[in-house]
């Protein structure tokens, strides 16, 4: 499983296919880390090509079934943010997306 959203880097270069490439589970304070990598696509994946992009996430455990892949990648939908900046009449003006939520389920 995975998550299909585009992506252009600053360095110009676009992928599309997200992975949860390392969990890291810690029982003791309820949190789970989690390296989500993008791949150029599920295709380059596939053939254990190297990830373009790591991003780390800490994620609160509600209960122990949070730590299933499917739904890390629930909760990683809900939290994962985009920020963008424009130029509004001189003022900046910074809006905040969830990055993730029209991803497609790959």
């Amino acid at each position: 499983m995975g998550l299909q959203k585009s992506l252009e880097l600053e360095t110009g270069v676009s992928g599309n296919y997200w992975k949860i490439t390392r969990m890291n589970a810690d029982y003791i304070n309820n949190t789970i880390g989690v390296q989500l990598s993008l791949y150029k696509d599920k295709a380059t994946r596939d053939a254990n090509k190297s990830p373009m992009n790591n991003n780390d996430y800490k994620i609160v455990l509600e209960t122990d079934s949070d730590v299933t892949r499917e739904a890390v990648y629930t909760k990683l939908k809900d939290i994962v943010t985009k920020t963008t900046t424009e130029v509004v009449d001189g003022e900046d003006v910074v809006t905040e997306e969830k990055f993730f939520s029209d991803a497609t389920d790959v």
